[in-house]
């Protein structure tokens, strides 16, 4: 099994039977927002639709920022991903975000149990 080929399987397991998706990307850097629609693309390949939370991380470096939180923002109203602006590092809107996401997923189990 070549590198390539084994990064796949090890993505397609990783993925397999996901009932939600985080996507992270750096507020300070601008190709980490543009990698998240290569990884949409192969994420829903193996997932289908399912709830999607897209997290700018680093709110505490709004200073620094370089990427169009208007562009962001309606790139995910588009798609209706989730959509927020967090910090690891201080811990702002972690929670609340990954809240919103689990409320979604929980609603969407329980539609699935409903006869």
């Amino acid at each position: 099994m070549g590198k390539s080929e084994y990064r796949n399987f090890l993505i397609e397991s990783f993925l397999f039977g996901a009932k939600g998706l985080v996507f992270v990307y750096d507020v300070t850097q601008e190709e980490s927002y543009n990698d998240i629609e290569v990884w949409e693309s192969l994420a829903k390949s193996i997932t289908g639709t399912v709830p999607i939370l897209v997290i700018g991380n680093k709110s505490d470096a709004l200073s620094s920022e370089i990427y169009d939180e208007e562009k962001v923002s309606f790139w995910c109203d588009e798609r209706s991903y989730h959509y927020s602006i967090a910090s690891a590092r201080t811990g702002e809107n972690v929670t609340s975000a990954m809240e919103e996401l689990s409320q979604e997923i929980l609603g969407d189990l329980l539609k699935d149990l409903d006869p």
